[in-house]
């Protein structure tokens, strides 16, 4: 007779495999946020293992880098989709910039390792289409009475305004701080908004931003 592996240890062993891949993938990120190189040495000390476990359940670092890409483009989406935007244009295009910053906040040690290294891992830039599809629906949304205003003519230059690229000039060739992003960025869409010529609103009153 052949002796069968009991369903319980089976599982709790899947659990613990589980458990061990979450530390990994967190474990890169938190490498990655210092600024270091996420060499498995590292990887592997900080999540409390061997390199031979990290390779046992990821066999490959590729195969580890698409599964911190899934997690990040989760944790990202949920950043995005924190709920309806209300309010008039000023308040709206506060939350929209508030909410929009969070996310590059986030994801900026990880998008600059990936960027100086996309050669080297394209697997780990396919999340990129993913977010930038749902950072325009998110400005859509927080501006739908203006772009169906007349603002739409503008809706790419706002686009490249709330660009992660236009955020990382900012933070990081500037030095500027979060709110000195913020306000600057509020400021531009509000005026690009403005100068759209079928928009029901005045220069005047968005001047003061």
């Amino acid at each position: 007779m052949t002796w069968a592996e009991p369903p319980e240890l089976r599982d709790g062993r899947a659990r613990r495999s589980a458990r061990t891949r979450e530390r990994l993938v967190e474990a890169v990120r938190a490498v990655v946020a210092k600024g270091e190189e996420p060499t498995p040495e590292r990887i592997a000390e900080r999540a409390g293992v061997s390199e031979r476990t990290l390779f046992r359940l990821f066999v490959d670092l590729p195969g580890l880098w698409e599964a911190v890409r899934v997690r990040m483009a989760a944790d990202l989406i949920r950043l995005l989709q924190v709920g309806p935007f209300e309010g008039d244009v000023q308040v709206r295009t506060h939350e929209l910039v508030r909410r929009r910053i969070a996310v590059f906040e986030a994801m900026a040690p990880y998008r600059r390792w990936v960027d100086a290294r996309e050669v080297l891992y394209p697997a780990i830039r396919q999340g990129r289409e993913v977010l930038d599809r749902a950072l325009r629906a998110q400005a859509t949304e927080a501006l739908a009475p203006e772009l169906a205003a007349g603002a739409a003519s503008v809706a790419p230059a706002i686009d490249s305004l709330l660009s992660y690229e236009s955020w990382n000039y900012l933070r990081a060739s500037r030095g500027l701080g979060p709110r000195q992003v913020a306000s600057l960025l509020e400021t531009a869409v509000l005026r690009l908004v403005a100068v759209s010529a079928d928009h029901p609103f005045k220069r005047s009153e968005l001047t003061s931003g």
